[in-house]
């Protein structure tokens, strides 16, 4: 008995000796009073709520304006599309009126018309590249082929069935 009492006496000297690898830290966090690192709190958002029978339709973009990173050639070359293009002044009343039924005829078609708007005032070099006189001027391509020219506003429905009596013809 005398041997295990020697014995835990020992080891308990022996590990006081020894001590822990971070007794040291741990020591300097309480000596400072530092609390203990928190684990980073993360949150997410709600997961979206299901819904029932909705079918998820693609985002098909119908309408942009022309900027100087666009090439016109590449444009009026889309395959599989009917391109648009509209050229405008934001002064002119009648321009904005016709942007509003571009936009309404592009989401009728459904991908299968792309509307380009093109600021002649910002872009003149364009508008005389074109023969824009006034505005606002619609041209249409297919293929890459311009296949007519309007001068003018007109509503979604009218222009619907201009482009279809063009394209019949063609």
């Amino acid at each position: 008995m005398k041997r295990w009492l020697a014995l835990s006496v020992s080891l308990l000297i022996l590990t006081a000796i020894c001590g822990c690898e971070d007794s040291e830290e741990r020591r300097a966090r309480y000596a400072q009073k530092r609390p203990a690192p928190q684990p980073q709190k993360r949150e997410f958002p709600p997961p979206p709520l299901p819904t029932i029978n909705e079918k998820k339709q693609p985002k098909v973009v119908v309408m942009s304006e022309f900027g100087d990173k666009d090439s016109m050639t590449q444009i009026t070359g889309m395959s599989g599309r009917n391109i648009v293009v509209v050229f405008y002044a934001p002064w002119c009343e009648h321009c904005s009126q016709y942007r509003e039924a571009l936009m309404k005829y592009a989401k009728s078609q459904k991908g299968r018309c792309y509307v380009v708007t093109v600021d002649a005032d910002k872009y003149p070099d364009l508008a005389k590249k074109f023969e824009v006189d006034a505005v606002p001027k619609t041209i249409l391509y297919v293929e890459g082929m311009k296949l007519r020219e309007m001068v003018g506003c007109v509503s979604a429905e009218r222009l619907e069935k201009l482009i279809s009596e063009t394209l019949s013809a063609e």
